[in-house]
């Protein structure tokens, strides 16, 4: 599998304080991975930095293999959904409409895409008009159609409804294999995204872990990261 991503003693901080130091990751094709960690322990500011929206305050970071690309070559090979993202309230369109936006060239892809993330909405609907949960699938469904190489959620499924979520969770993993893309998913719905992820980035501990989300590493982990009193919440609607 061809690399996406690297990070090469990546270290992230932001205002005079470090998150995140000297990390060593790659990220190849066909990959789906989650991101975990509390609150305040970088995750955001990871996305940020892959994004290219704050520089790395040390090491290397590569793109498809490409050095520091500028952020117009960035934009063709990588999609991020950021966290809050709301529907903007001075652009009347309907739902289809903004899935026209994305100009997909791949009629099958988009029809199998469409019915398994917008089922149930009205795709004549203004966006200003779907609840929450159906606008997060909208901009999942958006960005999916785009064919990044690289999609990022910044704890987007955390607004997906319960009854659709695996149906999303799974679409994205075969959106990963069968397109030759990664997908990475910021969450704290730790027991959601583990369930439909081999590979797992923990924040938090010692140091980051990066392995199975099964393994008994990734446990201890946790337990580092959140406290030995500290609970896990699972997704609920």
């Amino acid at each position: 599998m061809s690399q996406i991503l690297r990070l090469e003693n990546a270290t992230i901080g932001i205002a005079g304080r470090i998150f995140v130091e000297d990390m060593n990751l790659s990220i190849s094709e066909g990959e789906t991975i989650g991101l975990v960690g509390p609150n305040g322990t970088g995750k955001s500011l990871w996305v940020k930095s892959v994004a290219g929206e704050i520089p790395l305050l040390k090491g290397q970071m590569r793109l498809l293999n490409l050095p520091e690309p500028d952020q117009k070559k960035r934009a063709g090979l990588l999609a991020v959904i950021p966290q809050g993202l709301r529907p903007p309230l001075r652009v009347p369109c309907q739902a289809k409409e903004f899935l026209s936006w994305a100009n997909c060239k791949d009629a099958a892809f988009e029809k199998h895409a469409v019915g398994v993330l917008l089922s149930g909405i009205d795709l004549d609907s203004r966006i200003q008009e779907l609840s929450g949960g159906q606008w997060q699938r909208l901009l999942i469904a958006h960005a999916l159609l785009h064919k990044p190489k690289l999609l990022i959620l910044d704890e987007t499924v955390e607004g997906v409804d319960r009854g659709h979520l695996d149906s999303v969770l799974e679409l994205l993993r075969e959106f990963a294999t069968q397109q030759g893309s990664a997908v990475v998913m910021v969450s704290h719905d730790i027991s959601a995204i583990t369930k439909w992820v081999e590979r797992v980035i923990c924040l938090g501990g010692e140091r980051p872990f990066d392995g199975d989300p099964k393994s008994e590493e990734f446990h201890l982990c946790l337990h580092r990261a959140y406290g030995e009193g500290s609970l896990i919440h699972s997704h609920e609607h």
